[in-house]
């Protein structure tokens, strides 16, 4: 519930009452101003009520969540908690306080009545596991939920230390009421317990005098939903590897591809180092499709496609589809020779499938490599947008092809034709 705003002059008496305050307690509008911030107040709160605005000086004071109860005309007691700080006007003369509340429970006052609610039973039925820890650490109430939490009976867990049921836990509430005792909330969170996820919140129990006296610990089984939690991620991660996956091949997209380029070339110029790019091409596939059909095409790209992914070795090497029958692979860390290497396995992975193509001199299908090195000292000269880069790829793939196709050729002239 939302914090209400009230203000008393020096005498503890109501200047501004929310409304909503004098309808709980029963009363009409405006019948508590002028009234005491004691009237309706629980006669053990009130006694020590005054040492909350008061220092033993007469000094006001300033103070926070402080729990205190109302005893309502309707029969039930409000429990409620104020903050506040004493008002001064322009020449520092003491007006009186102004605060909040915030409503905490209401609680039917007993009765005789066989069926009026018991503050005890509501506890106990709660279907969410709540416990109060006192500043020893020691259990000062359980309900059922809790206890069912680590298999124990109430009555074994009444007394006993957080810390000898869980070590972690215990040191965690000492740290909490450090935060409480300097006036810092503890923000809600998560923990695993018996493989199970609950959310955990944390809140003072003050006295009269508005220091801690013990914690409020509420534990709400969200298994369930950090299940769900894991379903959408892991849907929203598929999402987004379609977003950047070729649809037929399963290699990067284009798209990805400039993004993941630019993202290595800047990498490049702050780490340096050196990255090389493979342009490959699949030897004559518009007449493998003009031959076999392009459903026999498609079948041969995704079959390209797999054997070069194999071909990989690193996890830092990526295969992208740039349009058709054409590919790159983005090699981070590698110099010319590492690249080289690595071309001609892309190169035997796609030999060794053996895929008839009746077109080709090499009977079977074949893809032919372009090459090109940058080093970090190159990485801010003309070369360094990936339209550049992939023009001297494009450049050497076309003097591979003009060996005879099957084979790999640097951006630096040097080619080496396929030997299968």
């Amino acid at each position: 519930m939302e914090s209400q705003y009230w203000k008393l002059d020096p005498d503890l008496k109501y200047l501004q009452v929310y409304s909503m305050k004098e309808k709980i307690l029963g009363l009409s509008e405006g019948d508590l101003v002028g009234r005491s911030f004691l009237d309706f107040m629980n006669p053990d709160d009130a006694d020590k009520i005054r040492d909350v605005f008061y220092s033993k000086e007469k000094k006001p004071l300033s103070f926070s969540h402080v729990v205190v109860r109302y005893v309502s005309m309707r029969g039930f007691l409000l429990v409620i908690e104020i903050s506040g700080v004493p008002i001064f006007d322009e020449n520092n003369v003491f007006l009186g306080f102004q605060g909040t509340e915030k409503d905490l429970a209401a609680i039917p006052i007993q009765t005789d009545e066989k069926d009026a609610p018991q503050l005890e039973l509501i506890f106990g039925l709660a279907p969410i596991a709540i416990c109060a820890v006192g500043r020893d650490g020691r259990l000062l109430a359980v309900n059922a939920k809790y206890a069912d939490l680590f298999g124990s009976s109430l009555m074994s867990l009444m007394g006993i230390k957080v810390a000898d049921i869980d070590e972690e836990r215990g040191e965690k509430i000492v740290q909490d009421f450090k935060h409480l005792d300097a006036g810092v909330s503890v923000p809600d969170h998560e923990v695993s317990i018996n493989n199970r996820d609950y959310l955990v919140s944390v809140t003072p129990i003050s006295s009269a005098t508005s220091s801690v006296v013990a914690i409020c610990v509420v534990l709400l089984d969200i298994t369930e939903r950090k299940r769900l939690e894991r379903v959408v991620a892991v849907a929203n991660q598929r999402l987004a590897e379609m977003n950047t996956r070729d649809y037929l091949t399963g290699a990067y997209n284009r798209r990805y591809f400039d993004e993941f380029l630019t993202r290595e070339l800047l990498s490049l110029g702050r780490t340096g180092g050196c990255l090389s790019v493979a342009f490959i091409d699949v030897d004559f596939f518009k007449r493998y499709n003009d031959v076999y059909g392009h459903l026999a095409g498609d079948h041969c790209l995704i079959s390209v496609v797999k054997a070069m992914t194999e071909a990989l070795l690193r996890a830092t090497d990526c295969l992208f589809r740039y349009g058709g029958e054409e590919f790159v692979v983005v090699m981070p860390g590698t110099d010319e020779a590492g690249a080289l290497a690595i071309g001609e396995r892309l190169r035997e992975s796609v030999y060794d499938l053996n895929i008839p193509h009746s077109e080709n001199s090499w009977g079977r299908v074949t893809v032919s490599i372009g090459l090109r090195t940058i080093e970090a000292a190159c990485a801010y000269c003309n070369m360094n947008t990936s339209d550049e880069i992939i023009k001297a790829a494009d450049e050497a793939l076309y003097r591979a092809k003009a060996s005879g196709r099957n084979s790999i050729a640097s951006s630096s002239q040097i080619c080496t034709p396929g030997g299968n």
